[in-house]
């Protein structure tokens, strides 16, 4: 997904959720915060729905909230939890500790 997002971290204080302004496409000029993330499992398609809430701070001139808008945001939110997702894996690997398997504890009194 071409980046059609930013954060906006000048509207942020301490650990309070950053918003996310859409710079690009059809949206552009709309600011949106995002709260709670859920995922649900459905077996039967093998598949996750997400689902999410948000607020919309910021709108453009001729926003209509539908389910193309909807989509978008979902579209967002998951490129913005990959990217997450991306940089704790980099953190792990960067820590040195084993990706899988066991770890085995040796007693040094053994």
């Amino acid at each position: 997904m071409s980046k059609i997002y930013e954060y906006d971290d000048e509207m942020t204080v301490g650990d309070e959720p950053v918003p996310i302004d859409i710079v690009k496409g059809p949206y552009k000029g709309t600011k949106v915060l995002f709260g709670e993330v859920s995922f649900q499992e459905d077996e039967t398609t093998d598949s996750v729905r997400v689902s999410f809430q948000y607020e919309i701070l910021e709108k453009s001139e001729d926003l209509i909230e539908d389910r193309i808008f909807t989509n978008q945001l979902g579209e967002i939110i998951t490129d913005i939890l990959q990217e997450e997702l991306k940089e704790v894996e980099d953190d792990f690997l960067r820590s040195g500790l084993p990706l899988g398997g066991s770890t085995k504890i040796i007693d040094e009194n053994e």
